[in-house]
């Protein structure tokens, strides 16, 4: 389970999503299995929407509230399935991510999953030049993404997060396929409610010397 601000380094604009009136969706459900492996779209009550689901098999549902909220279930498959559900807003490219003003999100999520598998509940976006993928995670199931190497502690929120990047080889959102750094900021103490700025997770970020 996913929820997303999309943003900087340079931000992605996606333009290639239906751009759809927001009475049309909110409160609409979608799924994603026996065929179907994914619907997104932006500008639904003023945010972008997508689920996702690779061809491993499984199933999985979102169904769109107001405001940015949704709500979801999955049952991807063990152990090489991936399924995500995500509601942010799209930045455009024009600026990097230390540029734009402060970015605050409050949050609250009623989150749990089973003992097979794993997930986590983060913040999730795309950055270009350089190609980045990030995660600012805030609570996971069984398993999370652990440094391969050297690693950070920053205090954010008020809260101590571990930050790291790895390499990663795979489907980007510009289309391709190819290898390119992630970047995590994985809270030290899980939540499932709260207030991030995800802006001071950018700095953080651009301050360990990341580009």
């Amino acid at each position: 389970m996913v929820f997303s601000i999309a943003a900087p380094a340079e931000l992605i604009s996606l333009s290639d999503v239906l751009t759809v009136k927001a009475a049309d969706q909110v409160g609409q459900k979608f799924n994603v299995g026996n065929g179907q492996n994914q619907h997104k779209a932006d500008n639904v009550d003023g945010y972008s929407y997508e689920i996702w689901l690779d061809n491993t098999g499984g199933s999985g549902s979102m169904t769109l509230g107001s405001g940015g909220t949704f709500s979801t279930e999955w049952s991807a498959q063990v152990s090489s399935g991936n399924f995500l559900a995500r509601r942010g807003r799209n930045y455009d490219a024009t600026k990097k991510a230390t540029e734009y003003g402060p970015i605050v999100m409050d949050y609250a999520a009623d989150y749990s999953a089973s003992a097979q598998g794993n997930s986590r509940l983060c913040v999730y976006g795309w950055m270009k030049n350089p190609l980045v993928e990030y995660y600012i995670i805030e609570d996971w199931v069984n398993w999370c993404p652990s440094p391969n190497g050297g690693s950070k502690t920053v205090t954010i929120d008020g809260a101590e997060y571990e930050i790291f990047q790895l390499d990663h080889t795979g489907p980007t959102i510009l289309g391709t396929n190819e290898t390119f750094k992630q970047y995590f900021s994985v809270r030290k103490s899980k939540r499932t409610s709260g207030t991030i700025t995800v802006s001071d997770h950018f700095k953080a970020w651009a301050d360990a010397g990341w580009n």
